[in-house]
């Protein structure tokens, strides 16, 4: 059976047109992080296709413990908020850690899905 689910201003699944969720594994910085994520908007506007933009504000999952996780709940969601100002849509985050996910990180945009969540969801 195929579900017709809304995300922002489009309806997916259910014979709807394919979307595209995309952007840095990581938000590494703001400028890289809007420059990104208008460049993509402007490439899947004119193909026609919806979008959501994804990066992380901690990506928890990384190969080496020394790595750089991100700019952290706060300053992340800043980030994502002047992202959804610039393309008037939510943009998400793949969560990690449960704590994020009871917090206002919601309303900096779509829900958060924890990577083994989106698996059981969307796979």
């Amino acid at each position: 059976m195929t579900h017709e689910v809304q995300i922002g201003s489009f309806k997916v699944g259910a014979g709807n047109r394919p979307f595209l969720i995309a952007g840095p594994c990581v938000i590494e910085s703001e400028q890289l992080v809007l420059e990104t994520a208008a460049r993509i908007a402007e490439i899947t506007t004119s193909l026609g296709m919806p979008y959501i933009f994804k990066s992380s504000f901690d990506k928890a999952n990384r190969t080496s413990i020394t790595s750089y996780r991100g700019p952290g709940l706060d300053k992340g969601l800043t980030v994502l908020k002047k992202v959804k100002d610039q393309q008037q849509e939510w943009p998400t985050d793949q969560s990690h850690v449960v704590a994020h996910e009871k917090c206002d990180a919601h309303d900096a945009g779509q829900p958060h899905y924890p990577r083994p969540l989106c698996q059981f969801v969307f796979e």
